[in-house]
């Protein structure tokens, strides 16, 4: 009888098992450093927990995409709670320029660029890193910005590792579009990037762009009702992580997008897909 008495008060109930650990929590909140204490490497990590997954949500030229001011607007708060600044600095630009047999010219710039992340309760605290950032133009004006504008986003979203609708475990965009045109949700289809823009690229020609958009409608035209252009030029350009306009293609992506739209073409011909 003495031994389980002695059992009984040694070994503490389910319920308040549930309570020490809560009660171990609260101490933990309370331990928990201020920012002026945080080192800047743990500020980051902060941020990093603030900001698990971005959706898309803005949209323009028919595609939908996760805005810069999307990704800057996600961690602004968290940063300037903390006390984190963010300064960059343009250490090298290339700016290359291509004319077709029509006379348009294309202007790609690529800019390198230093990131600089500051612990304003200690400047010396500081991390360096190194990025690249690129835009296309055909103004002519516009490239340094659209190259900054790219860079910045794309290093906010991998220096936190913030997954957004193509990167998410529950993939929702991409499983909703492949069962609309594939009619399978099951399978999974790894994206993969297009080839990359290099200063000697062709430009899309006028006779791709016309077999591109003619593709997309006549897909749209024998998918179900509900399906539209727009819906399929998206599905499209998800295919290769792309987020720019058809028109912004060089002729050698168009190519492999034209490739991808014939072989969907052909299996909504054979297999039209019941919803």
């Amino acid at each position: 009888m003495a031994e389980a008495r002695k059992s009984s008060k040694t070994s503490a109930s389910p319920a308040k098992q549930v309570e020490q650990v809560a009660e171990h929590k609260a101490e933990e909140s309370v331990v928990k450093k201020a920012p002026h204490e945080m080192s800047l490497f743990e500020k980051l990590l902060e941020v990093r927990k603030s900001v698990p997954y971005l959706r898309k949500e803005s949209r323009g030229h028919q595609y939908s995409y996760v805005g810069s001011s999307q990704v800057l607007g996600a961690v602004k708060v968290k940063l300037d709670e903390l006390g984190v600044l963010l300064f960059s600095n343009v250490i090298d630009k290339q700016l290359h320029q291509s004319t077709n047999s029509k006379g348009a010219t294309t202007y790609f710039t690529e800019l390198t660029i230093e990131f600089t992340w500051v612990n304003v309760h200690n400047p010396e605290d500081k991390l360096t890193l190194q990025w690249y950032g690129q835009g296309l133009d055909t103004a002519g004006e516009k490239g340094v910005g659209k190259a900054l504008t790219y860079a910045e986003k794309y290093f906010m979203l991998k220096q936190f590792n913030i997954p957004t609708d193509q990167d998410d475990p529950d993939r929702f965009q991409e499983r909703a579009m492949r069962n609309v045109f594939l009619g399978d949700d099951t399978e999974e289809v790894e994206t993969q990037p297009l080839p990359p823009q290099t200063t000697n690229a062709k430009p899309v020609t006028e006779k791709q762009l016309a077999m591109l958009n003619g593709l997309c409608s006549d897909i749209a035209k024998i998918s179900d009702s509900h399906v539209t252009e727009d819906m399929v030029k998206d599905w499209l350009k998800s295919q290769y992580l792309y987020e720019g306009t058809f028109d912004e293609l060089t002729s050698k992506q168009a190519a492999y997008m034209i490739k991808t739209a014939v072989e969907l073409k052909q299996k909504k011909q054979k297999e039209p897909v019941l919803m």
